[in-house]
């Protein structure tokens, strides 16, 4: 069945919608993957107040990584702030 030509602009719209959609998730999702490396740099280097700040950030961006949270954690946790530790933990686990 032929289709009128509004119907092909607003088809055409659609996708372009879908598209722009689509790569404005995968940049939420990728700039979590990166704060979370940011986060593990920190980490490593005994540096768990800016380890913590990185994680908080990259489960903004996508609060399903699991691995984020796990992190998250640990670096609550080795400031001595062990209810928030737990928080996350259970974010983590959840997951």
């Amino acid at each position: 069945m032929p289709r009128s030509r509004g119907q092909l602009w607003f088809i055409a719209f659609l996708f372009a919608a879908m598209a722009v959609a689509g790569t404005l998730a995968y940049q939420r999702f990728r700039a979590g993957d990166i704060q979370l490396a940011e986060g593990r740099r920190a980490y490593d280097a005994g540096r768990f107040d800016l380890a913590e700040k990185a994680f908080e950030r990259s489960v903004t961006h996508n609060p399903r990584n699991a691995g984020a949270w796990y992190w998250l954690g640990l670096s609550r946790k080795n400031q001595g702030r062990s209810a928030e530790a737990a928080e996350a933990f259970a974010r983590a686990t959840a997951l």
